[in-house]
């Protein structure tokens, strides 16, 4: 092989390994999107989009501030795309969704439908599966979105942590972008949403998460109060719960660290029925008014009993409130019916038959501990 040859072979590995990305953008060159409420805006004849969107600022974020470091830009228009490309017009960087963090939207809008924001949310490929979803109740959530954080840096972040999963003696449903959208095109448009609320103090507006938000068919149907939520929790997870009960005078709180609810679907004849099953092992955070031996078994027998007793009420009150008030299965017995008979559930109309199938409950309460020597 003459050198010619060589040279020609060298020149084009050179081409190939070392041409660099050209066709990238540079991290500097994008506006990084943390979070973003979604609203109605316009009239009935010609409704639109109202779009707010929290971005960072690059050259503040490297300070040891507490100081918010992002800046809010809000457009209306008739779709979500064309709202983005206004968006893209007053800001000088690509916009990136890449660290969004937190989507919120509007009573108003999800009343409306939720088919067309999910729908927008699936084709965007750099919004992450992690990404928060959460409903505003009796707010605008642009006003939201725009708030002063009190313990992050962005507003973003800080209604990020405020609906995460892990919070403890939480009353409130917590939902990421998967599973929001998991749970809606399994059972046809029915879920339960995080819900944002807010409050005023002394002229500070302070974000609140306690609730739920129903979504039945695509729209939003009403909201749950916390406890309701909680009661709701006991089939889909979500934040630790604590249980009062009463023993000859006294109150106990029961601290839930571990628990664990099966739905079993039983068939008999043309009959359908519901078996659920919860099992919960927790410790005792507080006795009030009246202090028991709680080393004898006995009384432990007794407190578990008390305790099943009070999660049981709670899982009924969820089940009658899906059942005859919104008549919507989001607690999740149609994908029970489906996972164990598939063609039962494709051969009847299950959004007719939830509210009237009867369910049967069963709970049993464990005490592993009441005080941090026990």
């Amino acid at each position: 092989m003459n050198r010619r040859a060589v040279a020609f072979i060298l020149l084009a590995i050179l081409i190939v390994f070392c041409s660099g990305c050209w066709d990238l953008l540079d991290i500097s060159e994008r506006a990084f999107v943390s979070g973003m409420a979604l609203d109605l805006a316009g009239d009935r004849e010609h409704p639109a989009y109202k779009v707010t969107v929290i971005i960072w600022k690059p050259i503040r974020i490297r300070e040891q501030s507490f100081e918010t470091v992002t800046n809010s830009f809000t457009v209306e228009a008739p779709t979500l795309t064309k709202a983005f490309q206004k968006l893209q017009t007053k800001i000088s960087r690509h916009i990136s969704f890449f660290h969004l963090r937190i989507v919120l939207i509007g009573e108003k809008l999800a009343s409306r439908d939720t088919r067309d924001i999910v729908d927008f949310i699936e084709k965007s490929p750099e919004i992450a599966l992690r990404t928060r979803f959460a409903f505003i109740r009796d707010e605008k959530p642009n006003s939201i979105i725009k708030a002063n954080p009190s313990f992050e840096r962005s507003i973003a972040g800080e209604l990020a942590n405020l609906v995460h999963p892990d919070k403890r003696l939480g009353l409130m449903k917590s939902t990421n972008y998967l599973t929001l959208v998991r749970e809606l095109d399994e059972s046809k448009g029915t879920a339960l949403g995080t819900e944002i609320t807010i409050e005023e103090d002394d002229s500070e507006t302070i974000p609140v998460s306690e609730g739920a938000a129903v979504i039945k068919d695509w729209k939003l149907a009403g909201w749950l109060n916390g406890e309701e939520t909680q009661a709701a929790n006991w089939f889909n997870g979500g934040p630790t719960a604590v249980i009062e009960g009463k023993l000859d005078g006294g109150t106990f709180s029961y601290f839930v660290d571990n628990k664990s609810a099966r739905i079993e679907p039983i068939i008999d004849g043309n009959q359908l029925r519901f078996k659920v099953k919860i099992k919960t092992i927790g410790l005792i955070l507080e006795e009030k008014l009246k202090q028991k031996d709680l080393s004898k078994p006995k009384t432990l027998a007794r407190l578990e009993k008390e305790f099943a007793r009070v999660i049981e009420r709670q899982v009924n009150n969820a089940i009658e409130k899906s059942q005859n008030e919104f008549e919507a299965d989001y607690l999740g017995f149609g994908r029970a019916l489906k996972s164990s008979f598939p063609e039962v559930y494709d051969r009847i109309k299950w959004q007719e038959v939830y509210p009237k199938v009867p369910i049967w409950v069963n709970v049993e309460a464990k005490i592993s501990r009441y005080g941090i020597a026990n």
